[in-house]
């Protein structure tokens, strides 16, 4: 899947998604609404996989997020349930991430720099 809707660098805040467990995500606004959905969308990504949720149902969520899962969790909203495309994962620095993610539900949100790496 293209990036193209990450603009590098991008500067924002993660922040701990409350109805999902254990995960955190950084808001996209409108950047992925043109990101269509793969054939299988995820629900219940593992540790270290980012999901991206184009964030085009305004019913369900204020725009689109990437989606970080740093343990068990089940990606949804105070709405209901949502699902996200698997565009990454995390393999570097994979044994700090859930460190971090206690971090971000514990102290708030933490402005957060994303870049794609060539």
């Amino acid at each position: 899947m293209q990036m193209a809707f990450i603009h590098a660098p991008m500067d924002g805040s993660m922040i701990h998604v409350s109805w999902s467990g254990s995960a955190c995500f950084f808001r996209l606004q409108d950047r992925a609404w043109s990101v269509p959905y793969e054939g299988n969308p995820i629900r219940f990504p593992s540790k270290g996989e980012v999901l991206v949720y184009p964030g085009n149902r305004p019913d369900l969520q204020m725009g689109g997020e990437l989606y970080f899962a740093w343990g068990p969790n089940a990606f949804s909203c105070g709405n209901g349930n949502l699902s996200g495309n698997h565009v990454m994962t995390i393999v570097e620095g994979l044994d700090r991430l859930e460190e971090f993610g206690i971090k971000v539900h514990i102290d708030g949100h933490q402005e957060t720099k994303l870049e794609l790496m060539d």
